[in-house]
């Protein structure tokens, strides 16, 4: 090889190396850009991820057809019930013989055609007539259309609810008629199926009973049981599963742990409770055993089945819901002392015409 052929293959040799040097730094220098673009990016994720506002779970809401009560936790929740109960100005409750409960139909009125369910669908007849005449009078002032034939006040016409109630195998009964508890009058009567649209006219009257000409007309008295209280527990299982399932049971822990000699009653006598409406007078003592403040009662639909174990406590109408047999003790010293039970209210009913 000549001078000129070497000095030609020297040139042509350094260009190839300088060549491969410059891809390979090119290369490199990609490469490199390329993983800092992703730890830059992968650092700004983690920064936004860290600087988000977590997000609230969403709480899952309880199906209000429930098959069962195994996995329910309601009595877990914080109490968010207060006003979940419709004031009502008076309470009629149907006495129904033991095991009634089990022929009830979905809504008590479906069962009209029978006594003394009757009842029911009378006064609500009456009611239907009542804010038609309401509505008529606020409308065209007072007309002759808007009265009725029981004379109730047009612009006070009363919401009456109406519920059943299964007696306890004790309770007394007379033959071919019904046991009535009437609230806020604190009155039980004993009613005839040939009475039974004379005393929805009663009981649609704006003013206690017992200033009514027509209560003569119906044998009364104050109620039969000696006890001051009367728990309501809604057990219609032909309404919701879960008053049918949680309602049985908390009937059950109210009268085991009603059994229980440290729960009585307030040796507070400004804890004294009156209804003036009623022929009792109650007064607490604390001489008397927790038996002696309470019985307790299965009831038809009261409202708020969500809210199972439920229940209403008279003659003062306090409402209370998830009650479960944790919080019952508590609840029961409560209700023994005249005092709220803040945790498991519901409300308190209340009325404009008739003093509760």
């Amino acid at each position: 090889m000549n001078s000129d052929s070497s000095r030609l293959f020297g040139a042509s040799l350094f260009v190839s190396s300088a060549g491969m040097l410059l891809s390979y730094k090119l290369l490199l220098t990609r490469n490199v850009s390329r993983v800092t673009r992703t730890l830059t990016t992968a650092s700004n994720n983690s920064g936004a991820i860290n600087n988000k506002v977590p997000q609230a779970i969403p709480k899952a809401v309880p199906s209000t057809v429930a098959k069962d009560c195994d996995t329910c936790a309601c009595e877990d929740k914080p109490n968010d019930m207060i006003g979940s109960m419709k004031n009502y100005d008076r309470h009629v409750v149907i006495c129904v013989s033991p095991g009634s409960d089990n022929e009830w139909l979905n809504d008590i009125g479906l069962q009209a055609e029978t006594f003394p369910y009757s009842l029911n669908r009378s006064i609500e007849t009456l009611v239907k007539a009542a804010k038609k005449a309401k509505s008529a009078a606020i409308a065209a002032e007072s007309t002759a259309e808007a009265s009725i034939a029981v004379s109730i006040e047009p612009k006070k016409a009363l919401s009456v609810k109406v519920t059943a109630m299964v007696l306890a195998p004790e309770d007394p009964v007379v033959a071919n008629a019904a046991k009535i508890l009437v609230y806020p009058d604190n009155l039980a009567f004993d009613l005839f199926p040939e009475q039974v649209s004379s005393f929805a006219e009663l009981v649609m009257q704006p003013l206690p009973l017992k200033e009514s000409l027509q209560i003569k007309n119906f044998t009364h008295s104050a109620p039969w049981f000696g006890a001051k209280k009367l728990m309501l527990v809604c057990v219609h299982n032909a309404r919701d599963k879960r008053c049918g399932a949680k309602g049985p049971e908390l009937i059950t822990n109210l009268e085991a742990y009603l059994q229980e000699p440290d729960i009585m009653y307030s040796d507070d006598s400004s804890a004294t409770l009156t209804n003036s409406n009623s022929d009792m007078a109650y007064v607490s003592s604390p001489t008397k055993k927790s038996t002696d403040f309470a019985i307790v009662r299965g009831s038809s639909h009261i409202g708020g089945h969500v809210y199972a174990g439920t229940m209403i406590v008279y003659p003062e109408g306090r409402w209370y819901g998830r009650v479960s047999k944790q919080n019952v003790p508590a609840l029961l010293k409560c209700i023994g002392e005249n005092k709220v039970y803040s945790e498991c209210l519901r409300g308190c009913t209340s009325s404009e015409v008739l003093q509760w």
